[in-house]
């Protein structure tokens, strides 16, 4: 087996996560006799990939929630005889225009 990932969990220690690469023993006729293997400590990489991944999560719902409210603010523009902004909202796109102009 060649460059697996693991979990190792401990009783008195986070969990932490290896890659490892495991082979056959094999005695002077060729029987395997055990395996051996080399493993590296990935838990920083493991642990940051996660951290990005909630965090690019987060950063898609912001950027819904502000597009919605950007959608209700150019709703609101459109009906505000009041408004220093004239806006055109379709909710998706929208264009506006200062007022009054410099």
């Amino acid at each position: 087996m060649i460059n697996f990932d693991e979990t190792q969990t401990w009783p008195d220690r986070p969990v932490d996560f290896m890659t490892a690469s495991k082979y056959p023993l094999r005695d002077a006729d060729g029987t395997i006799i055990g395996t051996f293997g080399l493993s590296s400590d990935i838990t920083r990489r493991v642990l940051a990939e996660a951290a990005s991944e909630a965090y690019s999560t987060e950063v898609t719902a912001a950027n819904l929630e502000l597009r919605r409210v950007g959608c209700e603010l150019g709703i609101l523009l459109e009906v505000s005889p009041d408004a220093m902004v004239s806006s055109t909202a379709t909710c998706g796109t929208s264009t506006s225009t200062r007022w009054p102009p410099r």
